[in-house]
């Protein structure tokens, strides 16, 4: 029976694995998992880095990848970025956060018209219990 520990070693592993063939990539856990999978693990290797190289680095993880299943029975997905993938969710996030911006500086001025904001509380300030 799996175990949330062992998948954690195995998720642990996998990420070792990774920063140990190319020390420069960012991995990161995803939230989402899809049916098959006991988990996600997205990699970023620098914007420098050509696609060949990135598809280099996908080959030796999926490697790694059906070993790890083959051994322990656990599903680790896992995807390489390429750069031109990473600049555009860099741009799609950025979006994102210029709506919420704009979003909450309406609600911010809607407020002070209507006099309800609330002075911010001083970080110095203790915190009543």
């Amino acid at each position: 029976m799996k175990t949330t520990s062992e998948l954690e070693l195995v998720i642990q592993q996998m990420m070792a694995y990774i920063t140990s063939i190319a020390p420069e990539v960012d991995v990161k856990r995803e939230s989402v998992i899809f049916e098959a999978e006991d988990t996600n693990l997205s990699v970023y290797p620098p914007l420098v880095w050509s696609d060949e190289r990135c598809l280099d680095l996908q080959e030796l993880i999926g490697e790694r990848a059906i070993d790890v299943q083959l051994e322990t029975g656990y599903v680790v997905a896992v995807y390489v970025y390429m750069p031109e993938q990473q600049v555009q969710e860099t741009q799609h996030e950025l979006t994102t956060l210029q709506k919420q911006t704009a979003a909450a500086q309406k609600k911010f001025s809607e407020a002070a018209a209507l006099g309800r904001l609330q002075p911010a509380p001083d970080p110095r300030e203790p915190v009543a219990a």
